[in-house]
């Protein structure tokens, strides 16, 4: 069981360091503070074992963490399957990357992040912009953002691994998704209450920018649904709505964004026990790859259409090097057979450029499916 709570940090401006202290105070276990701000705090090796909670905080720097934070925690500090909180304080503009970058480092490091969170912090460039920031309103929220964790701690039930899995790591998918606990608690408020709820349902172009789905006349599509089913698979979610207009779909959570809870009454097409009696498999399929090997610097060209799946299979991995209106290229680092599967799977709208021993591989394999169809 986790029985102290662990606060790793760069704060050159004790912004990160006053809402670390916040949530810390919020969980309410016993605290030990690691500042590696000054240049002889970042020499010690560190390791983290499985009875401890760390809240990893970092301020943002030009939409990702400072270099100096990110090379002391690759060099010095690693975890033991150790529960692990991202916190990006920023300076009340965006946080762009930086929550993302600090979950990957710290998964990579041997820490389980079970949550994430962004707070203000005044601009370190100028204190003209989020002035005197975090003040007591903001540190209030931290503080309740410690409590939240302090109840999921406690419903997760994390424990150490002294029972036999001390060799057991988790591979996290290319494209994990973030957080989605508190847009989970929405859409179960709704469903509980009877209620409808709102978004807009997402999707990435050409641009490698998210955009909103849009109407015929080219306004922004806001979707009013019931919700009726939350799906979980690994590291995705997916919400199984009644249209207004009728009938089933399902929604990605990831792909979701403005979701809000409507006073509407939802609809009452399907009973309670039809609704229990969905099956998922009706509506979603779920199959698991790992692939060996290496990662490689690998180079593909794609449909413009393929950007959602691209940033849902690849997440921040994938490297946007081109777009047009028709095509992107895309670089990555990924396992050679594991790009070629892909690529397979998406034909005839991928077409690899490098390594040039890979597009030989999957030339050969298109010429092999040939055959085998007749195909001349």
């Amino acid at each position: 069981m986790v029985n102290c709570v662990s606060l790793v940090y760069f704060s050159a401006t004790k912004t990160t360091q006053k809402n670390l202290r916040a949530i810390a105070e919020g969980i309410g276990l016993p605290v030990k503070e690691y500042d590696f701000t000054l240049p002889q705090n970042r020499s010690a090796d560190i390791t983290f074992g499985p009875d401890e909670l760390v809240l990893a905080g970092a301020p943002v720097y030009g939409g990702v963490m400072p270099l100096l934070e990110r090379e002391y925690l690759e060099q010095h500090v690693s975890g033991q399957n150790t529960p692990c909180v991202v916190v990006a304080v920023y300076g009340n503009r965006a946080y762009d990357d930086c929550l993302v970058e600090m979950e990957d480092l710290m998964t990579e490091k041997g820490f389980a992040v079970i949550a994430a969170a962004a707070c203000i912090g005044e601009h370190s460039l100028t204190s003209e912009i989020a002035t005197g920031r975090p003040d007591e309103s903001d540190l209030a929220k931290s503080k309740a953002f410690g409590k939240q964790l302090a109840e999921k701690l406690k419903r997760i039930q994390i424990r150490s691994f002294d029972d036999g899995k001390t060799l057991v790591r988790n591979l996290p998918s290319a494209g994990k998704a973030a957080d989605f606990d508190p847009v989970i608690a929405l859409l179960t408020t709704a469903g509980e209450g009877k209620r409808k709820i709102s978004f807009y349902y997402d999707h990435y172009e050409a641009d490698g920018k998210r955009h909103h789905g849009r109407l015929p006349s080219g306004e922004d599509r806001l979707l009013s649904v019931s919700p009726l089913l939350i799906i979980a698979s690994d590291d995705r979610y997916a919400l199984l709505a009644e249209k207004d207009e009728g009938g089933i779909e399902v929604y990605f959570l990831d792909l979701m964004s403005d979701v809000k809870l409507l006073e509407d009454p939802a609809s009452d097409t399907l009973t309670q026990a039809q609704i229990q009696a969905l099956k998922p498999s009706d509506y979603l399929y779920s199959a698991h790859e790992i692939f060996r090997g290496k990662p490689e610097l690998c180079t593909f060209e794609a449909d413009w259409h393929l950007m959602t799946d691209i940033v849902n299979d690849f997440g921040k991995t994938a490297h946007l090097s081109s777009g047009s209106q028709t095509k992107v290229t895309i670089e990555i680092m990924i396992q050679p057979e594991a790009m070629k599967a892909w690529a397979m799977r998406h034909a005839p709208l991928v077409k690899i450029l490098s390594p040039a021993y890979l597009v030989k591989e999957v030339r050969e394999a298109a010429a092999e499916l040939a055959r085998l169809y007749g195909l001349p």
